[in-house]
């Protein structure tokens, strides 16, 4: 995944590649052990980057963007956006560390991802 992308180039596709079971992370930070004290209900958590999409179906219904945030063409605020609060979606076994929290967007950067001193 790019951090940026050329002017020229296109946006960053969607992958079609889902995690099918507990990814060693999940596996290491034990997760279903910190989710019974909480699974990040009531925490807003800001990702200050690329943007993160509205239309990520793990983060649905939880995505606040300021401005144009909601839209990210390099992908990279999604991503991590994803690992922060992802929820279970069909299909797929990942989960973020918080799949209860919701998500601040706020756009750090360009809408190709290079970061800019006036956002």
């Amino acid at each position: 995944m790019p951090l940026a992308l050329a002017q020229d180039a296109p946006c960053t596709q969607e992958s079609e590649r889902t995690a099918e079971g507990a990814t060693w992370a999940q596996k290491s930070l034990s997760l279903p052990h910190a989710w019974k004290l909480s699974r990040g209900q009531g925490v807003t958590v800001a990702v200050v980057g690329s943007g993160v999409s509205l239309a990520a179906p793990a983060l649905e219904g939880r995505v606040t963007a300021v401005g144009d945030a909601g839209e990210d063409c390099v992908g990279h605020g999604t991503f991590i956006a994803g690992l922060i609060a992802a929820g279970r979606t069909e299909g797929t076994a990942f989960q973020g560390i918080a799949p209860a929290a919701r998500v601040l967007g706020v756009r750090g950067t360009d809408e190709r991802g290079v970061p800019s001193a006036e956002r």
